[in-house]
């Protein structure tokens, strides 16, 4: 699978000076494989830098709903009251005919509570080109578990990502750590 070049946009790593510029989301650009990525009910795998570009690129196979994909816990480096912005490089392949949507959403969990699901953002993808998907988020209250996930596209259609970027814009308005 090739991205057609004529539809690529530039999804450029967000590295300075070999650290990440803010970013919360750890191994964002999947330089070190699925590192602190977890699969949620499918399979998945990274493609080497060079292949797509010059950067890894996840590629999430064998989903069977529309929900699997892959997260990440950010519970220890969210804060509430900061409002965060989201910027993914996502992409779709397999036997799609037209456009997929990619969702970026939060799964937040509280204790003795149910579980619940913050919509961030969606985006249209077509057959094997890079869009970005962006949005914001901000949390009134702090869960006990933060997990950013990407989702969407339906069942058989392969999710792609070349990067994923949380950042909070003004560092000194929330206390996110670790990053």
């Amino acid at each position: 699978m090739l991205i057609n070049h004529t539809c690529n946009i530039s999804c450029q790593s967000s590295k300075k000076d070999g650290k990440d510029a803010g970013n919360i989301i750890l191994n964002h650009d999947f330089s070190y494989g699925l590192y602190l990525w977890h699969r949620n009910c499918c399979d998945a795998f990274v493609v080497p830098a060079g292949y797509h570009e010059g950067l890894a690129a996840a590629i999430v196979t064998n989903r069977k709903e529309c929900w699997h994909g892959l997260e990440q816990d950010i519970t220890s480096r969210v804060s509430a009251g900061c409002t965060y912005t989201v910027s993914a490089c996502i992409g779709a392949s397999g036997t799609l005919q037209n456009s997929v949507e990619v969702l970026a959403t939060l799964k937040l969990v509280y204790q003795n509570s149910e579980t619940c699901y913050l919509f961030i953002a969606k985006k249209s993808a077509l057959k094997e080109c890079w869009e970005i998907l962006e949005g914001s988020f901000s949390l009134s209250t702090m869960p006990d578990q933060v997990i950013f996930y990407l989702q969407g596209p339906p069942s058989g259609t392969d999710l792609l990502i070349k990067s994923v970027v949380i950042s909070c814009p003004s560092s000194t308005a929330c206390d996110s750590s670790g990053a």
